[in-house]
């Protein structure tokens, strides 16, 4: 990954971070496991950028699933552990990272498979 994207994924979770997570900073501290897992039918995209996210703070991601990947729903794209807090603190810039881009990813597959060979 180079820096430029580090870059811009720390300023995403700044961004959703901001101040600080009241939530996170009311757990105990602990070490916990956490899975991402498809709501419905997809093409993966930004597993990688999402296992970074979770680097930042110290937490070890494991991607599933590979970006490119036609998944159905309830398949687990991620699995994460590490301290409760720093989990929660990432979760929501990892699920929007996901979200956004295997929605693109989706969107293109089905615009390709409309267009005459």
């Amino acid at each position: 990954m180079s820096f430029n994207s580090k870059k811009q994924l720390v300023q995403f979770l700044a961004e959703d971070v901001g101040k600080g997570d009241i939530t996170s900073a009311l757990l105990e501290k602990k070490k916990i496991s956490a899975k991402i897992i498809s709501r419905e039918k997809a093409i993966v995209a930004g597993a990688a950028y999402a296992k970074e996210i979770f680097k930042l703070k110290g937490c070890k991601a494991k991607i599933m699933i590979k970006d490119g990947s036609k998944i159905k729903p309830n398949q687990t794209i991620m699995t994460v552990t590490g301290d409760a807090d720093k989990i929660l603190t990432c979760e929501r810039t990892a699920l929007n990272i996901i979200t956004r881009m295997s929605g693109i990813a989706t969107q293109t597959n089905e615009l390709v498979k409309k267009i005459p060979n």
